[in-house]
């Protein structure tokens, strides 16, 4: 993800503690700095714009960002608004990362 401006590692504690935005509370699970306007965030839940409201809150605008990873599948090479069917090996290994009490019978 790209910010507006460099990222201040003071926000850091806030973003992984949590807080309230507009949907509920939000946290983020993992942060890694890449650059000083660069951030790689990893989130296990999903409330809408999730990320660039929590950066909103701080001060930043988000000027990029793009999706890499859903559960245990890479994105990889695929481009914006592009999609393939899954295959039944990847069926298989999301299934297997949902707990099996919040699975629908």
């Amino acid at each position: 993800m790209l910010l507006d401006k460099s990222f201040d590692l003071k926000h850091r504690e806030k973003l992984l503690r949590g807080f309230h935005i507009m949907g509920g509370r939000a946290k983020v699970e993992r942060l890694e700095v890449l650059g000083p306007q660069h951030l790689g965030l990893t989130l296990t839940q999903g409330i809408k714009r999730q990320i660039r409201l929590m950066l909103y809150d701080l001060g930043y605008e988000v000027e990029r960002l793009a999706r890499v990873r859903l559960g245990p599948l890479k994105i990889g090479e695929m481009s914006p608004g592009e999609w393939r069917l899954l295959t039944s090996k990847e069926v298989a290994t999301l299934k297997a990362a949902v707990p099996a009490e919040t699975r629908k019978a």
